[in-house]
């Protein structure tokens, strides 16, 4: 049976199936994949953050392409949510920018503090 992206923000069973995929499989689920980490208190997003950290280099552009968007509550939960030390150069990239020069929106949603938290997280 493939494999199919959660349906709402409540639907584990979906995520559960998740689990055991790799970076290949999981590729063309990505877009929505992500767009469940939209929002940290999303009942999904953590246990799917857990389940895409292992594949951040290999998704690396999307993630980067989202901290670059203009969706800075998106763009906190990434930083606060998902990333660690397996983060890709261009995330990094894209976190070291918010950090230094945050927009006044990234600054109201905390995503600057949570870009420097994981810089410092990915440092050790």
């Amino acid at each position: 049976m493939p494999i199919k992206p959660p349906q709402d923000k409540f639907d584990l069973t979906a995520v559960a199936a998740l689990v055991h995929a790799d970076a290949p499989t999981l590729r063309p689920l990505l877009p929505e994949l992500l767009a469940w980490l939209q929002d940290s208190n999303w009942l999904i997003a953590a246990p799917l953050a857990e389940i895409l950290r292992p594949h951040q280099q290999a998704f690396d552009a999307e993630i980067a392409a989202v901290l670059r968007g203009d969706d800075a509550v998106w763009k906190t939960s990434l930083l606060a949510g998902l990333l660690d030390c397996r983060a890709g150069d261009e995330t990094v990239r894209a976190a070291e920018r918010i950090a230094r020069r945050p927009t006044a929106a990234e600054r109201t949603e905390g995503a600057d503090e949570a870009a420097r938290d994981f810089l410092a997280r990915r440092a050790g």
